[in-house]
C-alpha cells in the first residue's frame, strides 16, 4: 500500500499522518548522483533547494537540492536542518551532485518538516548558511516546488517530482476522452477496507468486456471481476496465501503474461501481513468461485532488494514478452544484450515491478522450476513513485503510474539504445476532478476498440467514494486478429478412398496479427494410431487476445493390413487335375479393396499367390503351392 496523501478528496487541507512507515537506518538520497571528485572552482552556492515534501511522503519528509552550475559539486558532511539549529542531517561521506543534477534526501529519521517551517542547507560547519526556503502551512497538494528550477520562487505543486526536474508546466492531455466514470457496486470489492491496490486487464478476444484481475493488500485478496460500462461486481473472491498454505501476502500489484490467467497470475507483494519487508513475486492459479488459494511460486527477493521500508516494497508489476524485448534490442545492466535462451524455465517473458521507495523498475528473469529470480535491468526513477504497471501489446510500450503523489500522472516508456526510457508524460484525464490514491491502472484490450476508443480502469486504494474502480477511455486504432491453418502429410499419399496407411502429420502455419501470438505457432501433431475421422485442432490467441482456431479432420488412418487366406486348395497336397483356387479375405476399419489370386505352373507343381488390398493401401500376400498327379501311363 503506498502512502496515502490524506487530502486527495478534501482540497485545501492537508493533516499529518500519525503513523509514519519506518524507515530504514541509513537515509536514501535519490536523483543524479556520481562519485566524481569536483575540480577546485566547483561553487557549494551553485546548489540550491528545489523542492520540499513535507509530510505523508515516500518514505516521508525529503528536501531535494539541485546543482544549478556546470561542474559536480562534493556535497560530503554538508547539512541539512529545519527550523530548529538542534535538528540537523549529515550528508553522507561520498555523495557528489552532478552538474544540473538532483539529490532528494529522505530527513525523516532526523527531523519531520511542519507548517511554519524551513528547510535549510549549510556548508559542513553546520553555520554558514548557503540557501534556505520556508512556508507558512504545510501544502495543500504536494510539495513546495520552485519553478523555474533552481532558480523561481517555491510554490504548492500538484505534482511531486522526487530526485526528477519540477512539474513547471502541464504534461501532455490524457490520450482519450476526459470522462471518468465510477464503476461497480458499492462495497463490492474490499468492503470497508479502501485497500484495493493492483488491477491487470484478460481480455476475452472480441469487442464484449474482458475480466479484471484485482488485489486488496490490506486482507490479502485476489479478485475476479467482471461485468461491462459501469457494472462490474467480483464474480471470484481467494484469500492469498504463501506456498507454505498459510501467511497474508501484502498483494500490491498484479498481472497475467500472455496466456491469460490460466498461465497463472503474477502478484507483487511486499511483506506478509504488517511484518518487516519481504518484497517477493508469487504466482497462483485460480479456479472455480474463490476460497483459500496457495501460491505455486515464491521468488523471495529481499536478498536482492535490501533495505526497504517494511510498506515501501513492491508496488506493482507487469509482464513484458520476450518478442518486443529482442527486437528492441534491449540490454541487461552491465551493458549485454539479452538472450532469453541464457534464462531456463523463465517463460516467454520478463517480469517488471515498481519499487515504491527508491521509484525503479526492476526486470527480472523468474526460474518457474527452481523459483530463483535473476535481476536483468534496473531503470532509475523516472516519476517520485511507481505504483502500476502494464504492458500496452498494441502501443508496444510500458505504462507506468503514479497515485495523488505525482497528480495521477502517468508515463510510458519504450526501450531506446537498449534501456527503458519515458516517451510521454500524461496527465490524469480532466473529468478524474479529485487527485484520487489511485494505485492500479490498466488498460483493455484491443479486441475491444470501438469507434477509436476502448476501456480503460482505476482502482483508488482510498475508496473515497465506494466504488474504488472508475473507467473512461483511452484512443485507439482497431487490430488484427491471427490466422492459423493447418495441412496434413504423410510417408504414404492418402487413397482414391481417402485412407492413409501410415501415420499422418498435421503442420500449422500462422500469422500473428496486430501483436505477437502468445507460445507461438502450435507444434506439429502426429497421429500414429489406426482410427477413422481423426482430427487435430489447435487454438491461437495474440497479445490483443484475439484468438482464432483451426481444425484438420477427416483422417482416415488404417495401419493394419487386411486378413487374407487361399481357399479351395490345400498347401502340399496332390491333386488328379489344375485346381480353382480362390482368395478370401477381410478388413475391419478400412474395408477390402480387391483380393486377386493368381498361380504358376513348375512341371508338376503349381505356386498359387493371393494377394488382399484394403481401402488404405495395406497388402496381405499368401502363398502355397500343390501338385498335379501325372496321368497314368497305358
Amino acid at each position: 500500500m503506498g502512502r496515502t496523501r490524506t487530502t486527495a478528496y478534501a482540497p485545501g487541507v492537508r493533516t499529518r499522518r500519525l503513523v509514519l512507515t519506518a524507515l530504514t537506518a541509513v537515509p536514501l538520497a535519490i536523483g543524479t548522483m556520481v562519485s566524481l571528485p569536483a575540480p577546485a572552482h566547483a561553487a557549494d552556492t551553485d546548489v540550491k533547494i528545489n523542492e520540499v515534501e513535507t509530510q505523508d511522503g515516500i518514505p516521508g519528509d525529503w528536501i531535494e537540492l539541485m546543482n544549478t552550475g556546470a561542474t559536480a559539486v562534493p556535497l560530503d558532511g554538508y547539512v541539512l536542518k529545519d527550523d530548529n539549529n538542534a535538528n540537523s542531517f549529515v550528508i553522507p561521506t561520498g555523495t557528489t551532485i552532478a552538474a544540473g543534477g538532483y539529490l532528494a534526501f529522505d530527513v525523516d529519521a532526523s527531523f519531520g518538516l511542519s507548517g511554519n517551517d524551513q528547510a535549510r542547507f549549510f556548508q559542513p560547519d553546520g553555520t554558514t548558511l548557503i540557501d534556505s526556503a520556508g512556508w507558512g502551512t504545510h501544502p495543500t497538494t504536494t510539495t513546495w516546488s520552485r519553478c523555474p528550477d533552481g532558480t523561481g520562487g517555491f510554490s504548492d505543486t500538484p505534482v511531486g517530482t522526487k530526485g526528477l526536474p519540477n512539474a513547471c508546466v502541464s504534461a501532455t492531455l490524457w490520450p482519450g476522452g476526459a470522462a471518468v466514470t465510477p464503476v461497480g457496486s458499492s462495497n463490492a470489492i474490499s468492503p470497508g477496507t479502501g485497500d484495493v491496490s493492483g488491477l491487470a486487464y484478460e481480455g476475452g478476444g472480441t469487442t464484449a468486456a474482458g475480466t479484471l484481475w484485482v488485489v486488496d493488500n490490506g486482507l490479502g485478496l485476489l479478485y475476479k471481476v467482471t461485468g461491462s460500462g459501469a457494472a462490474w461486481s467480483p464474480t471470484a473472491t481467494w484469500n492469498l496465501n504463501y506456498t507454505n498454505g498459510s501467511g497474508t501476502p501484502d498483494a500490491e500489484g498484479v498481472a497475467i503474461t500472455d496466456a491469460g490467467a490460466a498461465g497463472g497470475v503474477y502478484v507483487a507483494t511486499e511483506r506478509d501481513g504488517a511484518g518487516p519487508s519481504r518484497p517477493a513475486i508469487l504466482r497462483y492459479v485460480p479456479s472455480g468461485s474463490g476460497g483459500a488459494l496457495t501460491a505455486t511460486n515464491d521468488w523471495n527477493l529481499s536478498a536482492d532488494l535490501p533495505g526497504l521500508g517494511a510498506n515501501e516494497g513492491l508496488e506493482a508489476i507487469a509482464w513484458v514478452p520476450d518478442s518486443y524485448l529482442t527486437a528492441k534490442g534491449f540490454k541487461k545492466d552491465g551493458g549485454a544484450t539479452y538472450n532469453p535462451a541464457d534464462y531456463p524455465n523463465h517463460g516467454a517473458g520478463l517480469f517488471f515491478v515498481g519499487v515504491e521507495q527508491t521509484g525503479q523498475i526492476i526486470g527480472y528473469a523468474l526460474d518457474h522450476a527452481t523459483s530463483t529470480a535473476t535481476r536483468i535491468s534496473t531503470t532509475n526513477r523516472v516519476m517520485s513513485s511507481v505504483m502500476e504497471l502494464g504492458y500496452d501489446p498494441e502501443l508496444q510500450l510500458l505504462w507506468a503510474e503514479c497515485d495523488n503523489n505525482c497528480g495521477g500522472r502517468t508515463v510510458t516508456l519504450d526501450i531506446t539504445a537498449g534501456l527503458f526510457a519515458p516517451t510521454e508524460t500524461y496527465e490524469r484525464p480532466a473529468g478524474q476532478v479529485t487527485n484520487l490514491n489511485n494505485e492500479g491502472f490498466t488498460v483493455a484490450s484491443r479486441t475491444e476498440c470501438v469507434g477509436g476508443v476502448k476501456p480503460v480502469f482505476w482502482v483508488d486504494d482510498d475508496n473515497v467514494t465506494g466504488n474504488p474502480l472508475s473507467t473512461g477511455t483511452i484512443d485507439c486504432s482497431p487490430g488484427t486478429g491471427p490466422t492459423i491453418s493447418g495441412a496434413a502429410t504423410s510417408s504414404k499419399p492418402k487413397t482414391a478412398s481417402g485412407w492413409y496407411a501410415a501415420p499422418v502429420t498435421v503442420t500449422f502455419t500462422c500469422t500473428p496479427g496486430s501483436s505477437p501470438i502468445s507460445g507461438g505457432c502450435p507444434a506439429p501433431v502426429t497421429l500414429s494410431t489406426s482410427g477413422a475421422d481423426q482430427s487435430v485442432s489447435r487454438t491461437i490467441h495474440n497479445g490483443d487476445f484475439a484468438a482464432a482456431s483451426a481444425t484438420v479432420s477427416n483422417l482416415d488412418i488404417d495401419l493394419v493390413a487386411p486378413t487374407a487366406k487361399i481357399t479351395g486348395v490345400k498347401k502340399g497336397k496332390t491333386y488328379a487335375a489344375k485346381k480353382k483356387p480362390k482368395c478370401k479375405a477381410s478388413d475391419a476399419l478400412s474395408g477390402l479393396e480387391s483380393c486377386t489370386v493368381k498361380q504358376k505352373k513348375k512341371g508338376n507343381k503349381y505356386k498359387v499367390t493371393a494377394t488382399a488390398t484394403d481401402n488404405a493401401g495395406n497388402l496381405t500376400v499368401v502363398k502355397l503351392t500343390y501338385k498335379v498327379a501325372p496321368p497314368p501311363k497305358d
